[in-house]
């Protein structure tokens, strides 16, 4: 789906959330300040980060992940320590 560019592109991805609910409301804030709301459904619910970060890299979909996850990632790579 590529990267996110801008904030409409998130209605062209596939969601995988950590936790068991189906559904998350975000509330990001634009360059300008801005407050937008938005509500995702979840491809893939799961309470292992590890395995959201592997399904990341395998071009499932984007997730919201805590930053303990971020040094376990090789993004140039395409690989994953897990």
């Amino acid at each position: 789906m590529g990267l996110l560019e801008t904030l409409a592109d998130l209605e062209n991805h596939e969601f995988l959330q950590y936790g068991l609910g189906t559904t998350s409301n975000l509330e990001l804030t634009d360059e300008e300040g801005r407050k937008h709301k938005h509500t995702i459904y979840a491809k893939i619910n799961a309470t292992n980060g590890d395995f959201l970060v592997a399904m990341v890299v395998k071009g499932q979909g984007i997730t919201f992940i805590q930053g303990r996850y971020l040094n376990t990632v090789s993004i140039p790579e395409y690989s994953v320590d897990i």
